[in-house]
């Protein structure tokens, strides 16, 4: 835990995360937050709603060595400790525990595709914890703890500029040992678009349209828990802008996610069950751009309809023993991933046909991007174990992972750690951890012969982590603490695009890169200060060096609160260009009257131009974060 901060109780009452905290994300076991093996912060769904957090990237950017950037597709990237890319899959997603990996891409969604709202606790570890989950735990994981029980209703309403307007409503039942809690979210916003297109041209319309839904519903029995839940997620393009609206208001990206997932707890045995539907499909036109006389002809030449359709079904026993001092937790996972369809669609409006432009026609395909149907079956077994005392715990375990199909599927996770106790105001923490990411299915499989897209390469052989960290936390006294941390991270294969030959493979370079993190925290009376940074030392490409955060909760009267947060991001240099640094400035401010909360924010106070790097086409234009942005928001909750 480096991000030290208030949280609130029913926004009448106030409590310090201190790590005391018991949390089973780390090993499968509980243990205490601030001895867990792992650099763990934990958010409560309190503290979410009284800082005005709406989506994950905003909740990570309050972590020191998080980093998350905005793209030229809407959806958002994270970096933790120097490590992303593309599309997020060197993050795992968990949901109550259970990986939420969209099997395709292996990208997990940090934007407005999951609601906050409907989360008791957020818990995010830096670091690897393929020891525990296996691929994809790689950079860092991030457990969404859904609520345990809601008021008899709650509702709320969002407005704000960019005509955002949100619904959310929840309600619980319990009678004896049966609980029932249903959730609904709805959501839309036109955005705050780029000043400018993709291609440098002034934009004509501003925009950044998202719309989305989620609704669950959960029912548990005793020990006994079924999760059901359904979840659409629509964007644009909004650097798109260089184009007429009648192309560009037509052009969607749609994400259609339904899952269930049981868990069981008998004593000593645990188990979850799940399977998750990704349904992604979207539809944009290509435009014939005839330069006749210095005129341009905006007439659409093709339709295209991208397709990504996959299912993933798994199942997870476990056992947790316990002898006085000594615990253990072993179990393994059996997990098949089916990729139904993967395949982009043209229809050409000139001449009626639905030939791919870049096909190879010459061998029979009508595609330019296509995927052959597939199913895969994986299996693991894990074992971890924690010996505690009064002055020291240590904790060793691993993981083996088999990925039946695959050239290169077999993958073997160690972790060691060690926290002592030498004084009563102390605790240190040595760790040890590795960590793996599979290629993904579309880094293996996909057929290409468009140009802007690679091959895949079957014999990819899988991403490897190490990283070496020393954390060491001081209580100076009852209202103030300290952590300071240290990493080594050392990353090889990465999986990379060639783009001179057109397909993925493995980089044969060793990166190893250093940093260190701090973080702090104060009580003063009635309020709250905190204040967290990050180093790095050598970061990586498009990777800012410094971070910074700090902010106060600030309480005026018993229910009357003022929660500023700063934020400053160095520059982040490519090769050939650098992104300027930024500073950003947001405010809450809430206030409790019975039943009702009230609330509103302003984020980028200072309307201040803010940049991200555009990674996959850095000649091009940046891609310009929102300016200044303004919503109020209404809850009533009751029972």
């Amino acid at each position: 835990m480096l991000l030290l901060f208030i949280l609130f109780s029913q926004i009448s009452e106030s409590f310090l995360f201190t790590g005391d905290e018991m949390t089973t994300t780390p090993l499968l076991i509980p243990v205490e937050a601030r001895t867990a093996p792992a650099n763990i912060t934990i958010f409560t769904y309190e503290a979410i709603e009284a800082m005005g957090i709406k989506t994950l990237a905003d909740l990570l950017n309050l972590v020191e060595g998080c980093y998350t950037s905005y793209s030229e597709r809407h959806i958002q990237r994270v970096w933790i400790r120097g490590i992303g890319g593309y599309y997020n899959d060197r993050i795992l997603l968990l949901l109550d525990g259970v990986p939420l990996r969209e099997a395709v891409y292996g990208h997990a969604f940090i934007d407005e595709y999951l609601p906050l709202e409907n989360l008791e606790r957020v818990e995010i570890i830096k670091g690897p914890s393929s020891p525990v989950y296996g691929t994809n735990a790689f950079a860092g994981v991030i457990n969404l703890i859904t609520r345990k029980k809601f008021k008899d209703c709650e509702i709320s309403g969002r407005k704000g500029m960019h005509q955002l307007d949100e619904w959310v409503g929840a309600t619980g039942y319990q009678s004896n040992d049966i609980k029932v809690d249903l959730f609904g979210k709805v959501y839309q916003t036109q955005g705050d678009g780029q000043s400018y297109s993709e291609m440098g041209e002034r934009n004509r319309l501003g925009e950044d349209p998202v719309r989305e839904s989620a609704f669950t519903g959960k029912f548990s029995y005793k020990q006994f828990e079924i999760i059901a839940g359904y979840m659409n997620f629509h964007h644009k393009y909004p650097v798109n802008h260089d184009i007429p609206r009648f192309i560009w208001e037509n052009n969607w990206f749609h994400y259609y996610t339904s899952f269930v997932q049981m868990h069981l707890k008998a004593g000593i045995f645990s188990a979850n069950a799940y399977l998750q539907n990704y349904n992604n499909w979207s539809f944009y036109q290509w435009k014939v751009i005839d330069t006749i006389a210095n005129t341009v002809d905006y007439r659409v030449t093709y339709d295209v309809f991208p397709i990504k359709h996959s299912r993933i079904y798994g199942i997870e026993p476990r056992f947790n023993l316990e002898f006085s001092a000594l615990k253990f937790v072993f179990g393994g996972t059996i997990e098949r991933t089916e990729v139904l369809e993967v395949r982009d669609l043209y229809y050409n409006r000139l001449t009626g046909d639905t030939i791919a432009p870049y096909a190879d026609t010459a061998a029979g395909n009508v595609y330019d991007y296509w995927m052959d149907p597939r199913r895969d079956i994986s299996y693991s077994i894990y074992g971890q174990a924690i010996y505690s005392s009064r002055l020291f715990k240590i904790i060793g375990g691993g993981r083996y992972d088999n990925f039946l199909r695959e050239i290169n599927g077999k993958n073997l996770s160690p972790r060691l750690a060690l926290s002592l106790y030498p004084l009563d105001w102390m605790r240190i923490k040595l760790l040890y951890a590795t960590a793996f990411r599979n290629a993904s299915v579309r880094e293996r499989f996909i057929h290409s012969t468009n140009p802007s897209w690679p091959s895949g390469n079957p014999s990819l052989i899988p991403e490897k982590l190490k990283t070496y960290e020393a954390i060491v936390r001081l209580n100076l006294n009852e209202t103030k603490l300290l952590k300071i941390g240290v990493y080594r991270n050392e990353q090889s294969n990465a999986i990379i695009e060639n783009k001179d030959i057109g397909e993925f493979v493995n980089d044969s370079n060793k990166l190893v890169w250093k940093g260190i993190e701090l973080s702090g925290m104060q009580i003063s009376g009635f309020n709250e200060y905190f204040l967290n940074a990050s180093y790095i030392f050598t970061p990586a490409e498009w990777v800012p060096k410094t971070s910074i955060n700090a902010g106060i909760i600030y309480r005026i009267r018993y229910n009357y609160f003022i929660v500023p947060v700063i934020r400053w991001v160095s520059e982040r240099k490519g090769a050939n260009k650098s992104i300027p640094s930024y500073f950003n400035a947001d405010i809450t401010l809430s206030r409790k009257v019975g039943n009702l909360w009230l609330k509103t924010k302003v984020t980028n106070i200072f309307g201040a131009p803010q940049f991200d790097p555009n990674i996959r086409n850095p000649e091009r234009r940046d891609i310009e974060r929102p300016g200044r942005q303004v919503w109020i928001e209404i809850f009533y909750g009751m029972g």
